[in-house]
């Protein structure tokens, strides 16, 4: 029996807690993976993740037909992840995300790493050619499609990074071009 893998994105609860329900695999996520659970996860649950195999930027895996490298980036979360896959496709977790319409959703985000998330979408922008698989919606493909996805959410990011106050959603939505979804999450912005 082949033994069977799990790749973390990154270790939100809505990302990993069906992993007890999994037969034992071998699991692969970002090293920085404790920081997540230590905030999010009861130790109680810790257990489930011993053994994780952290993946680096110069880690490659071949799953059959499918090269898998890897971008770590601290945006949305400090344990964040990129998965390329055969140079065509990226997961990108939760970065960028979507409704299931595609209608696009506000970055959820701390004051202390806006920048962090500006700076992973900056990274993304080299794969604006390849389809870009999101944890939270519609896969997006099309390079000006993408360029301008990615340019709203670091429109937001920017102007809580630079202002030296809290500002109001209004304010920091100012120089976008779309209408964002689930505005109400900028409150936890300052939290």
């Amino acid at each position: 029996m082949k033994s069977r893998k799990s790749f973390f994105s990154h270790f939100h609860p809505d990302h990993i807690s069906g992993l007890p329900e999994l037969n034992s695999p071998i699991l692969y996520g970002n090293g920085l993976y404790k920081a997540s659970l230590n905030k999010y996860t009861p130790i109680e649950k810790h257990h489930f993740f011993d053994g994780m195999n952290t993946l680096t930027e110069r880690s490659q895996l071949t799953f059959g037909s499918f090269n898998l490298t890897f971008k770590l980036v601290q945006g949305h979360v400090i344990c964040g992840m990129f998965t390329i896959i055969n140079n065509q496709f990226v997961h990108v977790a939760d970065d960028l995300m979507t409704s299931n319409e595609g209608a696009p959703l506000l970055p959820s985000v701390h004051v202390d790493n806006a920048k962090k998330h500006f700076d992973s979408l900056e990274l993304l922008k080299r794969y604006a050619s390849c389809t870009l698989l999101l944890s939270h919606g519609n896969a997006l493909s099309g390079e000006s499609e993408i360029l301008s996805a990615i340019s709203d959410r670091q429109s937001y990011l920017e102007a809580i990074t630079n202002s030296s106050q809290p500002i109001s959603i209004d304010a920091a939505l100012q120089d976008t071009r779309c209408d964002f979804l689930h505005k109400e999450w900028h409150k936890y912005v300052y939290l």
